[in-house]
């Protein structure tokens, strides 16, 4: 249930985001209060006018007068928190979306836990291995274990993580 919150506030945070961000503002992950509420209906349709010119003065606390509006970003990683300021009741306020539970997926990746798994191809050209998340099939959302998969998919090898719900599918070169 935690998982399923968390990706409907990170959903909304992703649309504000898209719909009028700025580099212009600090939003890193020091910054602010934890905001763990869901955003407004409003930040769907928050106002696509000049974002820059709204989020250039944007600071957390200060007057702003585009009500539903949002600043920082972008908000892209669902693994990492995601920083914005929110116009609300003419104010800029400090929203905070949690990431959800990820493991690491070879050097670059993060897979989220309990919902996807980490396929690994082992290259033996000389290339470095393949690394990507995949869903994990609905008939191993409520069991995420190696013999779960085993019974869903074909593949050379499966590796528990350590963590529960941490799965790595692996495929050997050839």
């Amino acid at each position: 249930m935690r998982t399923v919150l968390l990706a409907v506030l990170f959903a909304a945070l992703l649309g504000a985001c898209g719909a009028s961000t700025s580099p212009g503002v600090d939003a890193g992950p020091d910054a602010g209060a934890h905001d763990t509420g869901a955003a407004d209906a409003q930040a769907a349709d928050a106002p696509a006018d000049d974002a820059s010119a709204t989020c250039a003065d944007a600071s957390e606390g200060e007057a702003c007068a585009s009500e539903g509006a949002f600043c920082g970003g972008p908000c892209t990683d669902e693994c990492s928190f995601c920083n914005l300021l929110a116009c609300r009741e003419g104010t800029w306020q400090r929203m905070e979306a949690f990431p959800l539970p990820c493991y690491e997926c070879g050097p670059e990746l993060r897979c989220v836990t309990g919902e996807q798994y980490c396929q690994r191809a082992f290259d033996d050209t000389g290339m470095p291995d393949f690394f990507e998340c995949r869903e994990l099939p609905s008939a191993c959302t409520s069991d995420v274990t190696c013999t779960c998969l085993e019974a869903e998919l074909t593949f050379d090898r499966c590796v528990m993580g350590e963590g529960e719900g941490e799965l790595e599918v692996q495929f050997f070169g050839g």
